[in-house]
């Protein structure tokens, strides 16, 4: 059992670097380079696992509230085998992945948190959001340290959706001054984006469904309502209704009239997965929100055909969404008008159906 003062110590001094805006010392190994070895002390268990953690003074952030969780869980845990696999992945995003945390150069209370996926200096819309989702679990107000994550991770997103809402990856802000470094790989994409902030330009229908969960995870967790209504958020969800509007549009009209994707792309690649055909137009869709690139083990199915679980997912988002937007005096007028058009999943086997 680890003492309970022990407990609230570690915290107290996690608390102090994190709270104070901690920066990682560029004395610091970077952590591609430190996972590659075992480091000490070494789990009692039959498999001996290694430390990975980094010295708090080289992590990207310290959370109080983590390390109590962590605390506890070592506790709880009589395998300590087990107890280090969670010692060391539960907090692996705050540990290595939050490359930036500063606030908007056009409003000094506007959190902004850059959170990268590990191996590219980039962030991805659902990946960012999933890799913080698990701390929800111990998000209990908005006072906690791990909220500014949250609070900075949704303020990105959602400048990113308003910006190309098509997009999923982008490329540092500017106020964090990490001298991005743009995607070399040739894409022609309709819309076109601004290559200084996306790096790539992939439309992920799960994207929409990621920002908006991680939004009602936060405002559940914490009852902070005032926060979406401060900043950019509705814009975002507004952005987000605008383009899925625009790709529920069908391929043809009702007179046999072609009508031109919101959304196309085409890349230059020797591989079938690794662009859409048709000149980047892919398949002809009916009246459905339609997915363009649908990660699959590791490597891209890249299609423009529906799917009704991420179509779902989003929509059953939008639903959860509406709790909040409907507490906010700024919300726009048409915002349930606007809801009520997204067309429920398909019975199987309907032209809107995808296996």
């Amino acid at each position: 059992m680890v003492p309970q003062y022990a407990t609230r110590l570690v915290a107290a001094v996690a608390a102090t670097i994190g709270l104070a805006g901690h920066v990682v010392s560029a004395g610091c190994p970077s952590y591609s380079s430190y996972s590659q070895y075992r480091h000490e002390p070494y789990s009692k268990g039959a498999y001996t696992l290694s430390y990975q953690r980094p010295e708090p003074g080289c992590r990207t952030f310290n959370s109080t509230v983590v390390e109590d969780a962590i605390l506890r869980m070592k506790n709880l845990t009589t395998d300590p085998d087990l107890f280090r696999l969670f010692e060391n992945t539960y907090p692996n995003t705050i540990d290595t992945a939050i490359k930036w945390r500063g606030f908007a150069a056009n409003n000094t209370k506007e959190e902004l948190a850059f959170i990268i996926t590990g191996d590219i200096d980039a962030m991805w819309i659902r990946d960012s959001a999933n890799q913080v989702a698990p701390y929800r679990s111990v998000l209990k107000s908005k006072d906690d340290d791990i909220a500014s994550i949250f609070r900075g991770a949704i303020n990105l997103q959602a400048r990113y959706l308003i910006i190309s809402p098509y997009c999923n990856a982008f490329l540092p802000p500017p106020e964090a001054e990490l001298h991005p470094q743009p995607n070399g790989a040739m894409y022609s994409v309709t819309p076109p984006y601004d290559r200084n902030i996306v790096f790539t330009c992939n439309f992920e229908l799960d994207d929409f469904g990621a920002f908006l969960q991680l939004s009602h995870d936060y405002y559940t967790r914490t009852g902070d309502v005032d926060f979406f209504g401060k900043f950019q958020w509705i814009n975002a969800v507004q952005s987000i209704l605008s383009a899925s509007e625009a790709l529920r549009k069908p391929t043809y009209g009702p007179d046999g009239e072609w009508i031109p994707p919101a959304y196309t792309f085409q890349s230059q690649t020797m591989t079938a997965f690794g662009t859409l055909g048709n000149n980047g137009m892919s398949y002809p869709v009916n009246e459905r929100a339609w997915c363009a690139h649908v990660p699959t083990q590791r490597r891209r199915r890249h299609l423009r055909l529906p799917d009704p679980r991420q179509h779902d997912a989003v929509g059953a988002s939008l639903e959860a969404t509406a709790v909040i937007m409907e507490k906010l005096p700024t919300r726009p007028k048409a915002w349930r008008a606007r809801c009520a058009t997204w067309p429920p999943a398909s019975a199987p086997g309907s032209s809107n159906s995808a296996s």
